[in-house]
């Protein structure tokens, strides 16, 4: 079964940028908890980039200095530091996780309106069980993109900002010579999403064409064992498999 066989995918070619657009209005309600999210979340990075420096203060000052009642101090703060990264990057987590399920929920009610509203001829150009991959699978990609993807480089880039930060504080020198690489690695980057974008929407296609297979099959496995097309069926249904592979 080829991906030909179906509509023409016109919004398969949308970019993460146009996907997340068409998101904001779904995730206008939970604003308020999105910036708080997005608080705990630059908490999380800021605790998280002062364990490094209070273990540089244990070894170089107190371990350095034989100030051992220091050292005391530094290792009860480090771990109320480590403990306030937990709690809050477990909050943050949690909470957009569970926007992130809601909004998905919205969206596949939307969805399933939608496909109920078509015509017969559409559902003959597109089998029940690619419209389940669109439903199901689609929209779990789009919510892994939110909350994993996009926060995860939001989260990335205050770490990023916060490290480079402290490191000119510590030695500027040394923050500009490392400052050099970014360039090349944005450039790589770069190549990299052009490369591996196509790639990924294929994949999805492909993945639509194994559920669409497996759905028209075992709904028709009556027609097939009485017509003897199990061997057919297999072997299309490995091709399949090995499309997507």
């Amino acid at each position: 079964m080829e991906s030909a066989y179906y509509e023409d995918d016109r919004h398969d070619g949308i970019g993460s940028r146009q996907a997340l657009k068409r998101l904001l209005p779904l995730l206008k309600p939970h604003w308020k908890w999105l910036v708080i999210c997005f608080m705990l979340l630059a908490v999380s990075k800021a605790v998280y980039l002062a364990g490094p420096n209070l273990i540089r203060r244990a070894i170089d000052v107190d371990i350095g200095g034989r100030d051992y009642g220091g050292l005391v101090n530094t290792v009860l703060l480090y771990v109320l530091v480590q403990g306030i990264f937990l709690v809050t990057n477990y909050l943050f987590r949690l909470w957009m996780e569970i926007i992130g399920q809601k909004v998905m929920i919205l969206l596949r009610r939307r969805l399933f309106d939608h496909i109920m509203r078509m015509s017969v001829s559409f559902f003959d150009r597109n089998p029940a069980g690619r419209l389940m991959a669109r439903v199901e699978s689609d929209t779990e990609a789009l919510r892994k993109m939110f909350t994993n993807t996009v926060v995860g480089m939001v989260g990335s880039l205050m770490l990023v900002v916060g490290m480079f930060a402290w490191m000119f504080v510590v030695s500027p020198r040394l923050s500009l010579v490392v400052a050099t690489m970014i360039p090349v690695l944005s450039v790589v980057l770069y190549f990299y999403h052009r490369v591996t974008t196509p790639k990924w929407l294929e994949i999805r296609k492909r993945m639509a064409d194994v559920t669409a297979s497996l759905t028209e099959f075992l709904q028709g496995m009556e027609i097939i064992q009485i017509f003897d097309q199990a061997g057919e069926v297999q072997k299309r249904m490995n091709e399949t498999n090995r499309k997507k592979y």
